[in-house]
């Protein structure tokens, strides 16, 4: 594992404003393979690396609004329900939402 996957790995945790233990969650990994990940000691799985992207992708949309991605994932947003983005998060079906949600904002066409 290259220091720039380590690197990125904490990036893309420390953007959405998340301990190694709530990133473990969403990623649907431990926190002890987060603690590895960072410190450059253990490749994440492929599975991990697609999630990884997601969110990667998902920091970069939110901050090419010029918002913070963290302060984004918390705000409760009318387009979820008034849900925040943060707490759909864990789920296949809220991150779609979430997802579909930015798509949309990307393009002007949200309300």
């Amino acid at each position: 594992m290259t220091t720039s996957v380590a690197t990125e790995v904490k990036s893309i945790r420390n953007e959405l404003g998340l301990s190694q233990e709530k990133f473990a969650q969403l990623l649907n990994a431990s926190t002890k393979s987060i603690s590895r990940w960072e410190n450059n000691k253990t490749k994440p799985t492929p599975m991990a690396e697609e999630m990884l992207s997601l969110w990667d992708e998902v920091v970069r949309i939110i901050s090419g609004f010029g918002d913070n991605p963290s302060e984004w994932m918390r705000r409760k947003n009318p387009e979820l329900r008034n849900k925040r983005p943060i707490d759909i998060a864990y789920t296949y079906e809220g991150r779609r939402k979430i997802l579909v949600l930015l798509e949309r904002a990307a393009h002007g066409i949200l309300g």
